[in-house]
Formats: C-alpha cells, sequence, structure tokens
C-alpha cells in the first residue's frame, strides 16, 4: 500500500455515478467531495440511501421505528443533495441496525443490482466493508454482492466514514469543504449537524495534511470481491460461476 504522501490522486472516468449510502450524510462524510467533483464536471450521480434511518441517535432493543423521524430524514437529505447540486436520490428503506442473514443480505443485494443494471453506472462508491458501524459493512457487503451479480466492469470504490479504510487513492476537497459543511448542516436531527460536520473537519483533515497544496483529502480503496460465504447465497447450490469461486471479477 502506498505511503500516505504518496498516494495517486483520485481520478475517476468521466459518466454516470452510483453511490450507495447507507444511510443520508454517509455520501457526503465518506465521498462527498467526489460526488461534488463528477457533478461539476458535468456526470449524472445519483445516490441510493439503503437504510430507512429510523433509528437516527437511538440505540436499543425497545426502540422502535419513528415514522416521522424517517420523513425528516429524507427530506434532510434531499436539502443537503441540493447544497451540491443536481444530486438525485432514491430510498430503500431497509430497516437499519440489524446484522442480516446471508439470505437477507443477498435479497438486499437483489434490490441493489437492479439499480446497477436501470442506472449503468461508470463508476460505484460504497462503504468499504471495514468500517466500524454494522450498517455501512452491511451495506458494502451487499454492493460487493451486486456488482458480481451484473457483471460490473467499471470502477468500483469504498470509502471511509468511522474507520478508517487502506487507501489506495487520495482526492484533494479542500476547495469543496464550505460546500460540504453547509450540507451536513442539513442533518438537523442528526445533533443538529453539527457533530457530523466536526467529525468530517477531523477525518478530511487527517487525510490531506500531508498533500501537497491541498488541506482536506478524501481517500478510497478498491471495494473488493465479495466475502465467499455471502456469494454462496447468491445463486443455488454449486451454481457460483467458476470466475466468481476463484476471487470475483478483476
Amino acid at each position: 500500500m502506498p505511503q500516505a504522501d504518496q498516494l495517486p490522486s483520485h481520478a475517476p472516468p468521466r459518466g454516470a455515478v452510483l453511490a450507495f449510502a447507507p444511510h443520508g450524510d454517509d455520501e457526503l462524510l465518506g465521498c462527498g467531495g467526489a460526488l461534488l467533483m463528477h457533478l461539476e464536471r458535468g456526470d449524472a450521480v445519483h445516490v441510493v440511501v439503503v437504510f430507512d434511518g429510523a433509528l437516527g441517535h437511538r440505540r436499543g432493543s425497545d426502540v422502535g421505528v419513528d415514522a416521522a423521524l424517517v420523513a425528516l430524514r429524507r427530506a434532510e437529505t434531499r436539502a443537503a443533495g441540493r447544497c451540491l447540486g443536481a444530486l438525485t436520490y432514491e430510498f430503500l428503506g431497509l430497516p437499519e441496525g440489524h446484522h442480516p442473514q446471508r439470505q437477507v443480505l443477498a435479497r438486499g443485494a437483489e434490490r441493489l443490482a437492479e439499480r446497477l443494471r436501470e442506472l449503468d453506472p461508470i463508476t460505484v462508491y460504497a462503504p468499504w466493508r471495514g468500517d466500524g458501524h454494522r450498517d455501512h459493512r452491511t451495506t458494502g457487503r451487499g454492493v460487493s454482492l451486486a456488482l458480481e451479480a451484473v457483471g460490473f466492469q467499471g470502477q468500483a470504490h469504498g470509502y471511509e466514514v468511522w474507520t478508517p479504510l487502506p487507501a489506495a487513492t487520495r482526492l484533494d476537497i479542500t476547495p469543496a469543504m464550505d460546500t460540504l459543511r453547509r450540507a451536513l448542516a442539513c442533518h438537523g436531527s442528526q445533533g443538529g449537524g453539527r457533530a457530523l460536520t466536526e467529525h468530517l473537519q477531523a477525518q478530511t483533515l487527517a487525510r490531506g495534511i500531508d498533500q501537497e497544496g491541498g488541506s482536506y483529502g478524501e481517500v478510497f480503496c478498491p471495494l473488493g470481491a465479495a466475502d465467499p460465504e455471502d456469494r454462496e447465497e447468491l445463486y443455488p447450490p454449486g451454481a457460483v460461476p467458476s470466475a466468481l469461486r476463484e476471487g470475483g471479477p478483476a
């Protein structure tokens, strides 16, 4: 893995972009600068928010689904997206905070694969599968399965939110920081947006402090092949394609 000060620049190709966010706000924290770069050069950018966001900061087995919070978080997410520009969203509304069985994960991956087939992106972003948040890991696993299911041939990048990833490329997002701060401030239900903004500030400063000519950075890693155990749930017994049994697509 390259040293921090030797990371190549993140330079995805031009064309349609599909970003998967576990919750509305994760796309801003993990790859918001990259999405803004894509928008500014004319790429179509679509975000799929996977989970319903019904828990917010609340945790515990006795916490029920808050329909009003779900609606509010969707409105906040759309408002934040407007700060970036012509960003479009859709919400799958899967229940958050659970540890899904592999069969459930496979069904979720099939829904993600449907969006990949319909939108046909060149570049995909999703949380890397080592993130410390369960919903983030689940999203990364599901996207990896979906990419294999559709035979994706573009670039798939993992982004970090709560746990540092093994960086392969870096993007200077210093010019994007004011826009990202305004966007995160729209997430008032999540601690008024302040905690999110402070996290963004700390994370991107740590990733950009040693880059020449910039103070803030986002880093990415290859999303990688699906876990073999997950893959077995996506195909009937004995029907996993040989290329996938051997480690997934290049």
